[in-house]
């Protein structure tokens, strides 16, 4: 079963460093270190791409208080959001609202009925990670720990590189679990129909 120990031992590696037993309970300089850093850079390589495994679908009502001004609705934000990969306003995959701004905990708009979100969430458990996620996510704690651990300009351009490909890697992987989308096609075009 993969951890966040896993992930940590995987950059420790690429690192030429000694493993780790347990991150959350070593208490040594190197393992504090990793965990001061890595929920957020969890969250940062989560955010780069809309992953399959990290989607999540809500249907949110909308608030009882109105923005002051611009949109005439307001909907909470679920706790666990990351950034907006679709709105709709009726669950209709046709449908898709484009006239939305995201403040602070809330999604505006003019849509008075529930919103139906799709969305990047948090995800802290490692085991709905896609592998190649774990392998771009372990490549970004050893670049961001190289200088620590190696004290060397040299291995951190490797690492660099390794963690591009990695990524790209990964997002490609992810793109072809998704299938194809058919374009909505705008009044413009069906008009002439």
């Amino acid at each position: 079963m993969a951890s966040s120990t896993t992930v940590a031992n995987v950059a420790l590696v690429k690192l030429g460093g000694s493993l780790l037993t347990n991150l959350d309970s070593d208490n040594t300089p190197r393992s504090r270190k990793i965990k001061a850093i890595y929920d957020h850079f969890r969250d940062v390589e989560l955010s780069k791409h809309y992953w399959n495994f990290a989607k999540e679908y809500k249907a949110i009502a909308a608030d009882s208080t109105a923005p002051p001004f611009g949109y005439s609705y307001r909907h909470l934000k679920p706790a666990d959001f990351l950034k907006v990969y679709r709105i709709r306003d009726n669950g209709n995959v046709l449908t898709r609202i484009t006239e939305y701004k995201i403040v602070g905990d809330y999604i505006l708009t003019d849509i008075s009925g529930a919103l139906y979100l799709e969305y990047v969430r948090i995800i802290t458990d490692v085991n709905k990670f896609h592998p190649l996620f774990v392998e771009a996510l372990a490549c970004q704690i050893a670049l961001q720990m190289c200088e620590d651990v190696t004290q060397s300009n040299s291995k951190k351009t490797i690492l660099m590189k390794e963690y591009k490909e990695a990524l790209a890697e990964a997002k490609k992987s992810d793109a072809i679990d998704e299938p194809p989308q058919e374009p909505v096609e705008s009044d413009y075009i069906t008009v002439r129909n």
